[in-house]
């Protein structure tokens, strides 16, 4: 083990896990004569660790080496490997658990941060609704079901036209105001069709996407700026390899699921 890799490891005992993680464990280091240079991820990291933890890293230092050294700090010289961009990140997941309340909705933060931004509250709220009734968890897609509109938009507190669509005339002209389907089915995290049953009207079937995986850079383009600034902080956070990322042009990943 190296001086730096030994000195981490001490530095771990005496910190706690939050402010490891997040200020040393990307951390790398090169010595030179009686000085030792520590790598950060960013410029605030390398000003953070000099202000907060410099004394306690010399001492660690000079007891791991022998001898005082002179640490310093400089930004990202050895940058972090990137991580390949998941396609198929197992965003949500439904658990059968022996409660009254099984089947369980496991969430994962992403989809709550940028899915339901981009699908909208109604229709995301419908997604989760209708991928509640699919138990797979090593399957793409669920099973094809009949859905019940009505029971929908109570649950969504919406009518009916909120979830299903509704065709407008005005000064003559048609316009189709769509609805929670129709948002499932443009971003293609379901494939919700209807077929018309004689005079009673339509009928509704669902199948809908068990994996949503990571955004394109045209769906973020689609995100409130706000919004857009997070999605960027979280591409830096888990290591997504962000050149590759902006190169992406198809409308979304959905197509490798």
């Amino acid at each position: 083990m190296d001086l730096w890799q030994t000195v981490l490891a001490e530095l771990k005992t005496q910190t706690t896990r939050a402010t490891f993680d997040t200020w040393l464990a990307d951390t790398a280091a090169v010595r030179n004569n009686d000085t030792l240079t520590v790598f950060c991820a960013s410029a605030f990291a390398a000003d953070w660790l000099e202000s907060r933890l410099l004394a306690r890293i010399q001492r660690v230092v000079a007891a791991v080496a022998g001898q005082s050294l002179d640490v310093r700090f400089a930004i990202n010289k050895f940058p972090r490997p990137s991580r390949p961009i998941p396609t198929k990140a197992g965003d949500v997941f439904v658990e059968i658990i022996t409660l009254p309340t099984e089947p369980f909705l496991k969430v994962s933060k992403y989809i709550l941060w940028f899915w339901q931004p981009l699908l909208g509250n109604v229709a995301f709220g419908t997604y989760l609704l209708l991928r509640s009734r699919d138990h797979y968890l090593d399957k793409f897609w669920g099973k094809r079901h009949r859905l019940n509109v009505e029971l929908i938009a109570a649950i969504m507190q919406v009518n009916r036209q909120a979830v299903t669509g509704v065709q407008r005339t005005r000064g003559g002209v048609k316009r189709w105001i769509p609805g929670a389907f129709d948002a499932i089915n443009t971003h293609q995290v379901g494939k919700i069709t209807s077929t018309r049953r004689g005079r009673g009207g339509l009928l509704y079937h669902a199948r809908i996407l068990n994996t949503l995986p990571l955004l394109t850079p045209t769906q973020v383009a689609a995100l409130p700026p706000p919004v857009q600034e997070h999605h960027a902080g979280y591409l830096q956070k888990f290591d997504v390899d962000r050149v590759a990322w902006e190169q992406l042009t198809m409308p979304n990943l959905i197509h490798g699921l």
